[in-house]
């Protein structure tokens, strides 16, 4: 585990009797430089089927690598309610640390609806109906259907459809795809 990171993720129980769930959120607005939660009031208990406790989930990140403990003692919790944002292979896992705050990637949760997080950046780009691979496969089905476009008629479809990032890190793979359909190498 890390001595020190950027980016951390926890858990806030509104019905705390070790802290102030309202002022932990203000800290943790004022603390960190991207920083987003979301009420989660409508999780069963597999085992039971009752509802859970009314918690909140919530990331943040610093410019700056500090101990767990530093976010601790800012936040003012108990430092086994935040953990680092882990590896993820060779990436950190921001990504899905900012999607389990809606379920996302957790079909079988309850699904919160992303106006339901409070942030101060853009979570819709971690948080959307389809992913990474998902939006690739529509710009490669666009360029099936279209044998004859353009590389730029690629990257119009691909910005008026919420595509682009994935057009702009894939778009050599498209550039090749689009040169093998029409014999070009």
């Amino acid at each position: 585990m890390p001595i020190q990171g950027r980016k951390f993720c926890g858990i806030l129980y509104v019905e705390s009797d070790t802290y102030n769930v309202d002022e932990v959120l203000e800290h943790i607005k004022s603390y960190f430089d991207q920083w987003a939660y979301c009420l989660h009031d409508k999780d069963v208990n597999d085992e039971t089927g009752e509802i859970k406790k009314a918690h909140y989930h919530w990331v943040g990140s610093v410019k700056n690598p500090v101990s767990l403990s530093t976010i601790s003692n800012a936040l003012c919790v108990p430092s086994n309610y935040i953990e680092f944002v882990r590896k993820k292979g060779n990436t950190d896992n921001w990504k899905g640390s900012v999607r389990y705050l809606v379920h996302a990637s957790n079909p079988e949760k309850y699904q919160y609806d992303v106006q339901s997080v409070v942030t101060n950046f853009d979570v819709t780009r971690y948080i959307n109906a389809y992913d990474e691979t998902q939006q690739i496969v529509k710009i490669v089905g666009f360029i099936r259907e279209n044998p004859n476009c353009t590389f730029e008629q690629v990257f119009d479809y691909a910005v008026m459809n919420g595509c682009y990032s994935e057009f702009r890190r894939g778009a050599y793979i498209i550039n090749k795809i689009m040169n093998e359909r029409t014999g070009k190498s």
